[in-house]
């Protein structure tokens, strides 16, 4: 008779090189901390991070510290010594945590439930305008104004005040009892303006927490860290190419992809 095996519990994830390194590196005093950390302000650091996607930068950053530890433990780098590794390494576990705290997968799916109340917003707003239009016809100064309103492709948030504007302008002229007989004969019913005000309000919910990081899928405190790693990866590579132009025998340390979309250099 088969025993039955219990199933192996899930293995703890292991740690990543840069912390792995941290403990060969030389330890670094709070003031030499503080002075790397000036060097760079949080503004330029956001600058980069805002370009780029954390997971790019944290496999750069980890390819990057390996050949660095190589490098540095056999050739003298001025303005980069070993002491500094390790700042670019405790930058690096930093954002690995942060990025892991981040709640990514749950901010992807938001997103994509975001873009799906857009897309319902978009038929909405369709159907909102061609009823109002059918109850204006004849006014063309309100078919202009109505006109003018429109955005050709809105944010998330700008969709929350189409809706609602949309609404509005349709309890408005509801308020007239001849225009309501008219707005009932074209479905610009309570109904359907109540539906307008639904959809602006689920948006409005899941609009401040789907799209604080604009531009990228990371939160604004990861893009100022992965900023951070970036000018630190960015200085690092230029220190080791002046050294060899300097006829030092180190060897190169090639400038990482994400820096380069970040800085944008070529």
């Amino acid at each position: 008779m088969a025993t039955r095996r219990t199933p192996a519990a899930p293995k703890a994830p292991g740690k990543r090189l840069a912390e792995k390194l941290l403990p060969t590196l030389p330890p670094l005093e709070e003031r030499r901390r503080a002075l790397y950390r000036a060097q760079f302000t949080e503004l330029q650091c956001r600058a980069w991070g805002d370009r780029t996607w954390s997971k790019d930068v944290l496999r750069d950053a980890e390819r990057s510290i390996g050949l660095a530890r190589s490098l540095l433990t056999k050739h003298e780098v001025p303005g980069y010594p070993l002491v500094r590794l390790r700042w670019l390494c405790e930058l690096v576990v930093e954002l690995q945590r942060e990025v892991a705290d981040d709640g990514l997968e749950d901010l992807k799916v938001a997103r994509g439930n975001t873009r799906a109340l857009a897309a319902r917003a978009k038929k909405l707003r369709t159907q909102a305008t061609n009823r109002l239009k059918a109850v204006l016809q004849g006014n063309r100064a309100a078919l202009a104004a109505l006109s003018k309103q429109r955005i050709d492709t809105p944010t998330p948030w700008q969709w929350v005040q189409v809706l609602t504007g949309l609404a509005d302008e349709g309890r408005r002229l509801r308020e007239d009892d001849d225009t309501a007989l008219l707005a009932d004969d074209c479905a610009l019913t309570p109904g359907f303006l109540d539906s307008l005000d639904a959809l602006a309000n689920e948006l409005a919910e899941l609009v401040p927490t789907t799209w604080r990081g604009v531009g990228t899928n990371d939160s604004t405190r990861t893009n100022a860290l992965e900023g951070r790693v970036l000018r630190e990866l960015a200085f690092l590579c230029d220190q080791v190419k002046a050294a060899r132009r300097g006829g030092s025998t180190v060897g190169a340390l090639p400038l990482p992809p994400s820096v380069r979309a970040a800085s944008r250099r070529r």
